[in-house]
């Protein structure tokens, strides 16, 4: 077999390799992963660090906009998030959603995720998604329960953890300027496009039109403790302590219950805008390693089979890995536990172009070029 044809054979090959693990897996329409605890103690979500390891996770959320009663009108944008949780990792490389209010577009307005041990409090500044992250080191502990409350008033925000100030951050609202409370929907588990799933147990969610004070941050804790939870004043409780198939009641009153179905419609984004974060630095490094072989391989192809100038081999090498990047994020759009985004595609193109640019010079040398 001439050197041609090999480069050619292991190009397919290198192809086929970056086509499947960019699709896979090919579900549509995945099984909804949440699923109710034994004895109704809570919801798991197996997500993709949970033993089962499913790759789009679960899901639980309220159909309609959340019901407010006209007190928390007169709070203005005070707002408390409580919630128990037991993580089942402590998974890197995203941020996987907990719990989060979502506008009728859905858009994050604030939400709390786990990436590694530290808890995330993110809060929508701007258009267009540009997020504030507030942050509690240690916070999540593979395996450990942990008690959460975030009490957020015009004086500022407070993380508690196990009834205990642990973060306190004065001056900040996590509810944005923007965000009217008529429009927002609780998510659970995940993000209302499937991209973030979290793994792990919830034992109990909560919401409250106010911020709740330090001695009801311990009391909330103090009374979980107790096994008896209590859900006064709270807009959404959910204590997941009674069967109800696909659906769970609001403690507090009819208004706002929580949805589990079967098969989630999750939400599809294609080529989401660039956004650059220190966290996503993993995503982006292999994101450029990975189409470099693929460039190289594609430059030697076309050069030794067709006798393909440099420069024509150089640019059509990135033109291949933009459009072949393109085409997978086109096809993730449709995979609720795929992420499209046009930050990948520039990190694949650029891949596939250093790529092209590091087989130029072993052209080079071998042609003993400078």
């Amino acid at each position: 077999m001439s050197n041609g044809r090999l480069y050619g054979l292991l190009f397919l090959c290198t192809l086929l390799s970056i086509l499947t693990a960019g699709i896979w897996p090919l579900d549509f329409f995945p099984r909804n992963n949440a699923v109710v605890l034994p004895e109704l103690k809570g919801l798991r979500f197996n997500g993709p660090h949970s033993a089962q390891k499913t790759a789009t996770g679960g899901v639980a959320f309220t159909p309609q906009p959340l019901v407010w009663p006209p007190s928390a009108a007169e709070e203005g944008r005070d707002l408390t998030i409580e919630i128990a949780v037991k993580p089942d990792a402590e998974p890197g490389g995203s941020r996987y959603v907990m719990l989060g209010l979502f506008d009728q577009k859905s858009r994050a307005q604030v939400y709390l995720s786990q990436w590694q041990s530290f808890l995330l409090v993110r809060t929508l500044q701007e258009d267009p998604d540009i997020y504030r992250e507030i942050d509690a080191r240690g916070a999540l502990q593979a395996g450990v329960e942990r008690f959460i409350t975030v009490s957020s008033s015009v004086a500022g925000t407070v993380i508690y953890l196990d009834g205990k100030p642990a973060q306190n951050y004065p001056g900040l609202q996590i509810l944005p300027d923007a965000a009217m409370r008529s429009d927002l929907r609780l998510f659970l588990g995940n993000s209302p496009d499937g991209g973030n799933p979290w793994s792990g147990e919830i034992r109990r969610a909560a919401i409250y039109g106010r911020a709740l004070s330090a001695q009801e941050a311990a009391e909330g804790y103090a009374s979980w403790s107790r096994g008896a939870p209590a859900c006064g004043g709270a807009v959404a409780c959910y204590r997941f302590d009674k069967p109800g198939g696909a659906w769970f009641e609001n403690a507090t009153g009819p208004d706002n219950p929580l949805f589990i179905p079967e098969r989630p419609a999750f939400a599809r984004n294609f080529l989401t805008p660039i956004q650059m974060d220190a966290h996503d630095y993993q995503d982006i490094l292999v994101n450029v390693l990975g189409f470099m072989p693929m460039g190289f391989l594609w430059f030697r192809w076309v050069e030794r089979t067709f006798g393909w100038g440099r420069d024509k081999a150089l640019w059509t090498a990135a033109a291949c890995g933009l459009l072949i990047s393109l085409a997978i994020e086109t096809t993730q759009g449709f995979i609720p536990s795929r992420d499209s985004s046009q930050r990948d595609v520039v990190c694949n193109t650029l891949g596939a172009l250093l790529g092209a640019w590091a087989a130029l010079g072993a052209f080079r040398r071998e042609a003993g070029q400078p």
